[in-house]
């Protein structure tokens, strides 16, 4: 008996340790990195310090290699689709509003990176972008603090949250207008084949678009 109770003592040790070890945030990107395509079902959070108010905005973040798009839903709909070389920015008008949607081009530069320096966090160099700073433990949240090495992203500090099935959480920052932004991750969908037609984008005739 006292011989099974050791086994069983050591068993729920080593899951305790298993459950507890600290995730590898770059195996956890890298991971994603090397998916055809990923998909984040999101909710965003912009807290305005200067306005002094709160919006909630659900959407859906795509991965693909060196593409990227933002889908952001609720009162002010928008796009961000990057193919690998355009950035195209779609601001719908709000609702009960006609008139044609917003679109800007632009061309990744250093001037424009900003717009999708998410995208950077899942490139195999993500590195060469953020150094880690500091990471702390909140029961069974792991958050891992990351510093842009470029001015030009627009952003101070990035706070990733990753939870013991290496799973990220929410990635929170504060954008260039002193917004704290938090992106709650509600679920994560690896997928084998790349949907390139998510990764065009073609203006409606008759669209104005504002190239910058």
């Amino acid at each position: 008996m006292k011989i099974q109770a050791l086994i069983f003592n050591l068993i729920i040790t080593f899951f305790s340790l298993v459950q507890a070890a600290e995730p590898d945030l770059k195996k956890v990107l890298s991971k994603l990195y090397k998916s055809p395509m990923v998909t984040f079902e999101v909710e965003k959070k912009t807290k305005s310090e200067l306005l002094g108010n709160e919006t909630v905005s659900p959407g859906k973040i795509y991965l693909s290699s060196k593409k990227f798009r933002w889908d952001t839903e609720g009162n002010e709909k928008s796009k961000i689709i990057y193919d690998g070389k355009i950035i195209w920015t779609i601001q719908d008008p709000p609702k009960g509003f006609k008139a044609p949607p917003q679109i800007t081009k632009m061309k990744l530069d250093k001037k424009s990176e900003g717009q999708v320096f998410l995208n950077n966090l899942f490139q195999e160099n993500f590195n060469l972008h953020f150094k880690l700073t500091k990471k702390e433990k909140n029961e069974k949240i792991w958050s891992f603090y990351l510093k842009p090495l470029q001015k030009n992203l627009g952003v101070d500090e990035l706070k990733i949250k990753v939870d013991v099935k290496n799973e990220i959480k929410e990635i929170s920052y504060v954008d260039e207008i002193q917004n704290k932004i938090f992106i709650a991750v509600n679920k994560t969908t690896i997928s084998k084949k790349l949907n390139s037609k998510l990764f065009q984008f073609k203006p409606p005739n008759g669209a104005q678009v504002n190239e910058l």
